[in-house]
C-alpha cells in the first residue's frame, strides 16, 4: 500500500523517514486495504491513540484541506522537483 518516498534513495537530507501511497496498487483488494487503513485513522483520531505513520505533510494536509506547497513536495520528491 505505501512505498518509500523518493528521497529515501537520494541524497536529499529532508523526508528519508516518510512513506507515500503507491498509485500502482489499485486492484479491489488493494483498495479495501486503503480503506481499511483509513477506518484505522479514523479510530485513532477519535481515541486519541498516537500511531507512527509517517506519511509527508502533503498527505496530512490534503486530509484537513490545507493548500499543499511545493516545500511539501520537496519533502518526498526532491529528485523529481530538481530535474523539472
Amino acid at each position: 500500500m505505501l512505498k518509500a518516498c523518493a528521497n529515501q534513495l537520494g541524497e536529499h537530507l529532508t523526508g528519508k523517514d516518510r512513506f507515500v501511497i503507491n498509485s500502482m496498487r489499485v486492484s479491489s483488494q488493494d483498495l479495501s486495504s486503503y480503506f481499511y487503513l483509513g477506518v484505522l485513522m479514523g479510530v485513532g483520531l477519535r481515541t486519541m491513540t498516537i500511531s507512527p505513520l509517517n506519511l509527508p505533510k502533503q498527505v496530512w494536509k490534503a486530509l484537513t484541506g490545507q493548500r499543499i506547497n511545493l516545500d511539501d513536495v520537496v519533502e518526498v520528491e526532491y529528485p523529481t522537483i530538481t530535474s523539472l
